[in-house]
């Protein structure tokens, strides 16, 4: 195993860890300030580390006109709109229940690439789909779905319905393509969709009127520092170097942190129901995953 190699693993494996473990601090930290602040301030404290870092490494350049509708689809849907449902989503479910639905990207990608790219659908992609169907409906309350649309059902919602989002920003990146790497983007992106959450966060909560506490402030700090500007770069630097197969199974660990963090540090309860779904979702995005012929990459 050559250095590279293993710089890589110790990134992905850093960026699996700070982004499964913010998923119960997301929890905590909407005690003290509403989700779309919430989100907002992790994005666009994200996008001020990156401008910071690649000015003074002197790699900051402005985005070209070829680039700008992969930047507005990530910035606006994939940053925007999915992180907003994500931390929405916590108010009204566990996280770790949250994560596992969240990190079901890669089982809707695939159709969607079928139908819009042309990409064959494989009988491997089809029972990975449906494999994590299935563990999409054991991790639903069903019972709840009958009775009404509660906030227990809207929880739920939330977080699947960002996965198909992020699916459809993947299968637009897949098409439109881009030249330069990665990161040169990323903090442009990063403020389209932090400034986008702004404008949502005070239409929708008002102006901001939380207090900027010691425990806020470590969380916001968490959130921006580490699980967006950090683990955003360390998940895109090891996908630079390790096979595409590996990077796209790799995320599967993120929910199985998420719902072990949750545990750990709110009591969550580990129910029989997100055990199954996780299974069940984990070996749907496999088979989709092996069977993929181009990197499908995560938050």
């Amino acid at each position: 195993m050559t250095k590279d190699v293993r710089n890589a693993w110790l990134l992905l494996a850093m960026a699996i860890l700070v982004w499964g473990i913010n998923w119960p601090i997301m929890k905590i930290g909407l005690a003290h300030i509403g989700p779309l602040w919430f989100a907002a301030c992790r994005i666009l404290l994200g996008a001020a580390v990156l401008f910071v870092f690649l000015g003074l490494t002197s790699r900051l350049t402005l985005p070209v006109r070829s680039e700008m509708p992969v930047l507005f689809s990530v910035g606006l849907v994939q940053v925007g709109a999915c992180m907003a449902l994500l931390h929405a989503s916590v108010l009204f479910i566990d996280p770790g229940k949250a994560a596992v639905l969240a990190y079901t990207t890669p089982i809707w990608a695939a159709p969607m690439a079928a139908i819009f790219l042309g990409e064959k659908m494989t009988l491997r992609k089809a029972a990975g789909i449906g494999l994590g169907i299935a563990g999409v409906v054991a991790l639903f309350d069903l019972t709840a779905l009958s009775t009404g649309w509660d906030d227990n059902a809207s929880g739920n919602a939330m977080p699947l319905i960002s996965a198909l989002l992020w699916a459809g920003v993947i299968v637009h990146i897949r098409g439109h393509g881009w030249v330069r790497p990665h990161l040169s983007l990323l903090p442009w992106q990063l403020l389209a969709g932090g400034l986008l959450l702004s404008v949502v966060a005070f239409i929708g909560e008002g102006a901001p009127s939380f207090v900027l506490n010691r425990e806020l402030v470590a969380i916001l700090a968490y959130n921006g520092i580490a699980a967006t500007a950090f683990s955003f770069w360390a998940y895109n630097g090891a996908a630079r170097v390790l096979p595409a197969s590996t990077t796209a199974l790799a995320s599967l660990s993120i929910p199985v942190v998420g719902v072990i963090s949750s545990t750990l540090m709110l009591g969550d309860p580990i129910t029989n129901a997100i055990i199954l779904g996780l299974i069940l979702i984990a070996a749907g995005i496999t088979l989709s995953s092996l069977s993929a012929s181009s990197t499908i990459r995560r938050r």
